[in-house]
């Protein structure tokens, strides 16, 4: 993917998650309708520019009506003050107000480390563990931080072309889960030496801290990124640490659920609940509306009880660990440490090459050389995956053949290899 296509999709993105009508809150049903007509059509022309190709330099020079104005608009007509003012204002938005005004800062701030210093000061007032602070508050103003991060200072990365060379190997490896079914997972609850906890739905990461650098990972070990609010949470909370910390990124919330290394102790070799027990000693309550530890369940009541909620109230599934095992890379054929049971059935595919539609896409796994197509997948309110991504998505089930019943993209999957999906992944319904 360009440079280019990789900023019309982050647009494409956030105007897809932004809320247009909260900045209408009077008007009447066919408004609202013209409202959401021109939020679409937005979202389109943009989707359609992500999608050819890119002006030449011959084009780029030429002179043309859409150059004879600051305020220009794609498609060359000459714009005005207004209409950029109102774009402006659209791209600035955060829950109906200027995120620069929700970070009380007057205009764009001269440096990334003049933003951090108004965020810091703000999200001192407003924490939610301090007299006069919420949830609601530190949120929008997480939020409002993030985007103007990314309007203000997050550019492409450099060292990685257009094409995708190969990302750096951090020499990071998590521990991965054993899949397991609900049957299996009886003898787990029974089990006093194992301990339940919810299997969170994002991507698997893996940070060492040391001093003020971050090296971050994904499943694979290879170098990824994190969002800048976490990140500097990260930092801030570890500040007078060094670290390696292992757990699930999902939004702007960093799950963590284990501890690897701790000031040059190796706590690989320490038994699962140590290394649990120590990773909430370490995370002060402050840093806990991003960095947050997943709870674990002890005991066979508890555990029968958590494994009822977490499936009757539709979360996607429990995963179970031993309390007494040591940190183990990888993931072993059968069995090990840690296991998962997962209540909705999920697949790694491939985005096909072939046209699809405004909205939706075809995506295939492996059998052997052969492709097994799994139907039509909508990404509404997502970006459009591009051909020959792989997608993690959520469905019902298969019928034989391949084709997914009630699919859903869940996300654009950077950590795995289009070798990895494969047909065995998928779950076929059971035939009468």
């Amino acid at each position: 993917m360009s440079y280019r296509q990789d900023i019309l999709q982050r647009l494409i993105s956030m105007l897809a998650d932004m809320d247009v009508l909260s900045g209408y809150p009077d008007i009447d049903d066919g408004e609202k309708e013209k409202v959401i007509e021109a939020k679409r059509a937005v979202r389109q022309e943009l989707t359609d520019l992500a999608a050819g190709p890119a002006p030449s330099m011959a084009a780029k020079k030429k002179k043309s009506p859409f150059d004879s104005s600051r305020y220009k608009t794609h498609d060359g007509e000459k714009g005005s003050p207004e209409k950029w003012r109102d774009a402006a204002q659209v791209i600035l938005n955060v829950n109906n107000e200027n995120c620069l005004t929700t970070l009380g800062l007057a205009g764009r701030p001269e440096s990334e480390a003049a933003l951090k210093t108004a965020y810091r000061a703000a999200i001192r007032k407003c924490h939610p563990d301090l007299a006069g602070g919420s949830e609601d508050e530190a949120a929008k103003l997480n939020a409002a931080y993030e985007l103007a991060l990314k309007l203000f200072f997050t550019k492409p990365d450099a060292s990685v072309p257009p094409g995708g060379a190969k990302r750096k190997d951090t020499g990071l490896r998590p521990q991965l889960l054993t899949p397991i079914d609900e049957e299996e997972a009886q003898k787990y609850i029974e089990n006093d030496i194992w301990c339940a906890q919810e299997k969170m739905d994002g991507k698997h990461i893996i940070v060492r801290k040391q001093a003020d650098t971050l090296n971050i990972a994904n499943k694979q070990g290879l170098e990824t990124t994190l969002p800048k609010a976490i990140e500097t949470a990260i930092l801030d909370c570890f500040s007078d640490k060094d670290i390696v910390i292992d757990g699930e990124h999902i939004g702007m919330k960093f799950w963590l659920f284990d501890i690897l290394e701790h000031d040059g102790t190796d706590c690989r070799q320490h038994s699962y609940r140590s290394r649990y027990e120590k990773l909430i000693e370490l995370v002060p309550a402050p840093y806990r509306n991003i960095l947050h530890v997943v709870k674990a369940h002890f005991g066979t009541d508890t555990k029968a009880s958590f494994f009822a909620t977490m499936k009757s109230e539709g979360y996607e599934g429990v995963v179970f660990k031993k309390s007494d095992a040591i940190f183990s890379e990888g993931r072993p054929e059968e069995g090990g440490d840690m296991v998962k049971c997962k209540f909705w059935k999920t697949v790694s595919a491939v985005v096909d090459e072939q046209e699809t539609g405004k909205s939706s896409f075809i995506s295939y796994v492996f059998d052997g050389d052969k492709r097994v197509y799994l139907g039509h997948c909508s990404a509404l309110g997502k970006r459009m995956p591009l051909p020959g991504e792989v997608v993690e998505i959520r469905y019902l089930y298969a019928y034989k053949g391949g084709k997914l019943v009630q699919q859903v993209l869940l996300e654009v999957r950077d950590d795995v290899d289009p070798k990895e999906c494969t047909v065995k992944q998928l779950k076929f319904k059971r035939e009468d």
